[in-house]
């Protein structure tokens, strides 16, 4: 080959590269056109928007396998996921990962960025060797989907052979984490507004029932039915302080075992080192991971072993109530609902005295009512 012709051949080589480049980028401007328009018209659904992501990262980055996974208190859980052996995809489901560095996805939760690592079994730190046998993979990269500094989920790829990512598909990646990260921002906005009308609405009921009634255990019922509903909790109580003696008594209750309901009207506890205590003596909304652990609160004691509880307290000038609310084991996770405001009851105070009610109270209860 004469030197005239190597130029040529140097410049042939550069706009097939080009041209190549420019193909890879229009497929990824596509890409993320493609997930935006599912955003669009998803109906504030994630899977169909997970789906998109997943497909068009593994697509494009020729990976073997990719998912979502969200986080759900102390672990994450999958949310998506495409490729991988029907073994490795049932593991996956089951399993969830813990937060930490032993695996891609809790260590891309820990560091908030994204992480490539080019071979797993090379790599000192990872650790989660079931899912590495049944998958059989390699190369790793997973990108967190921010919200603000808030993880709210991890996409995930991995190839079969070492064949590390490149930096355009590191940049996809990034691209593809921050739009599903956007939707689940929209769906928790929308979840939001949704609650705010829930409450509304529910706080509309109480203010009808302090209008139309003049019983006071009416309007409690009401109350604590509707505090009950929009904080998701199975059951619910309202206590009344003593300041004589600096104790709790029940006043009214739902959704609670009759056994309960009669061991409950024969226990005052105390504010002090319970966790009812904690709310009215705080004036903040308390949270009870598992209910049979709190300090000496006698009713809990191994009738709630894994229960979930809040508490909420009520203040008024000469007097103190609380809300408390109850979730079996089965809906083990953090609160996340408000519930009604305290502010409601202050007409209540002004229905009928607690000892005019109290009699009444008291039958209703036993006789099985809310």
């Amino acid at each position: 080959m004469s030197a005239q012709s190597e130029p040529a051949v140097a410049s042939g080589d550069r706009i097939a590269q080009l041209t190549r480049d420019l193909a890879e980028a229009n497929e990824q401007q596509a890409a993320t056109s493609k997930v935006l328009e599912v955003i669009g018209r998803s109906d504030f659904r994630l899977e169909p928007v997970f789906e998109t992501v997943v497909r068009q990262a593994v697509r494009l980055s020729h990976a073997d396998c990719g998912y979502v996974y969200r986080p759900d208190g102390d672990v994450y859980r999958i949310a998506f996921i495409l490729g991988g052996t029907p073994d490795y995809r049932e593991y996956m489901r089951r399993h969830p990962v813990p937060h930490g560095p032993e695996t891609l996805v809790g260590r891309v939760g820990l560091e908030r960025q994204v992480v490539h690592i080019p071979d797993v079994l090379a790599d000192p730190i990872y650790r989660w060797p079931i899912g590495r046998e049944l998958g059989g993979y390699r190369t790793m990269l997973g990108a967190p989907m921010l919200v603000g500094d808030r993880v709210v989920g991890v996409l995930t790829l991995w190839r079969l052979e070492v064949d590390p990512f490149g930096a355009r598909t590191i940049e996809l990646m990034t691209t593809l984490a921050a739009q599903a990260a956007i939707a689940v921002q929209n769906v928790e906005l929308f979840q939001q507004l949704t609650r705010s009308a829930e409450e509304l609405r529910a706080l509309g009921e109480i203010s009808q029932a302090v209008s139309s009634t003049l019983d006071l255990d009416e309007v409690l019922d009401t109350i604590v039915a509707k505090a009950a509903q929009l904080s998701g909790t199975e059951g619910g109580s309202i206590f009344e302080y003593d300041e004589s003696d600096g104790c709790f008594q029940l006043r009214t209750c739902i959704g609670t075992d009759p056994s309960l309901v009669a061991a409950l009207e024969a226990t005052r506890i105390h504010i002090d080192e319970t966790f009812v205590g904690r709310a009215a003596t705080s004036g903040e909304p308390q949270q009870a991971p598992d209910l049979a652990l709190e300090p000496p609160d006698p009713p809990a004691r191994g009738r709630h072993r894994g229960h979930q509880a809040i508490s909420s307290p009520v203040r008024r000038t000469n007097t103190s109530s609380r809300f408390a609310g109850r979730r079996s084991p089965s809906g083990a996770r953090p609160f996340a609902r408000s519930i009604p405001s305290t502010d409601t009851l202050v007409p209540v105070r002004r229905v009928r005295s607690p000892a005019a009610a109290a009699s009444a109270s008291t039958s209703r209860r036993r006789a099985g009512g809310p």
